[in-house]
């Protein structure tokens, strides 16, 4: 039987431990202070094992210890590898919570809270659904195929003199508006909509006294909204 409330516990005792419990010290020490690291190592355990009380056993304590032993193995990991690998923190930072979050269903299996062949006709099950690969490739679709659209589309009015900075925090701001936008578009909140494009409109509001600029905004805030609008549409209708 798959036991999902002791997963979800396990999956708070993370949360809990990694960016609640977790001081600021031991953020930016654990990397080259074994001691801080195991300080960390030891909130996940307590963590776990408070949260997780409901199935008391040496199996949950030895879960618990192996956790705590892969969680600061993938923290050092992060460090020596990930962040090599990737320029941008968030995404080193993005990659190292997936893995901590594979890695409480693999350590479940392996201490008999799983069963592996459950587990995999699950997996099957999901990967298998229409649903999932519907919704997998709208939110692809509106998160890179907007990206390239959008852009594409505005090289035919990109201003002159344009700080680069400026032009990548308006690509990141695009695809958070994107996936908002065919969130809202599935779950049938148009109207909330509108306080997305508002908010976007509040912090760019000095910069819009600029004809040009508000123009070239104006254009690709439309664009990437009709985008994503489509999509969201797509999705529930087919």
């Amino acid at each position: 039987m798959i036991k999902m409330d002791l997963f979800y516990r396990l999956l708070l005792a993370h949360i809990v431990a990694d960016f609640i419990l977790q001081s600021t010290d031991i953020a930016e020490k654990k990397n080259q202070s074994w001691i801080r690291l195991l300080q960390h190592g030891v909130l996940i355990f307590i963590s776990a094992l408070i949260l997780s009380l409901n199935y008391v056993s040496m199996n949950l304590v030895i879960l618990c210890a192996a956790l705590s032993i892969v969680h600061m193995s993938l923290d050092k990991f992060k460090v020596t590898a990930l962040e090599r690998i990737f320029k941008e923190e968030w995404k080193s930072l993005a990659v190292d919570q997936l893995l901590h979050l594979f890695s409480i269903p693999i350590l479940m299996i392996l201490t008999g809270f799983l069963d592996y062949t459950n587990t995999v006709q699950w997996v099957k099950g999901v990967y298998g659904s229409q649903t999932t690969i519907i919704y997998l490739t709208g939110y692809c679709l509106t998160i890179w195929g907007g990206a390239v659209f959008v852009k594409k589309f505005l090289n035919m009015f990109e201003l002159e003199g344009m700080d680069k900075g400026l032009i990548d925090a308006g690509r990141y701001i695009g695809i958070l508006e994107r996936i908002a936008i065919t969130t809202l578009v599935i779950f049938n909140q148009y109207s909330a909509i509108g306080f997305i494009l508002a908010a976007k409109s509040i912090a760019r509001f000095k910069e819009l006294d600029d004809r040009k600029f508000a123009e070239y905004y104006l254009i690709g805030t439309l664009m990437s909204s009709l985008f994503a609008l489509a999509v969201g549409l797509l999705i529930i209708h087919i």
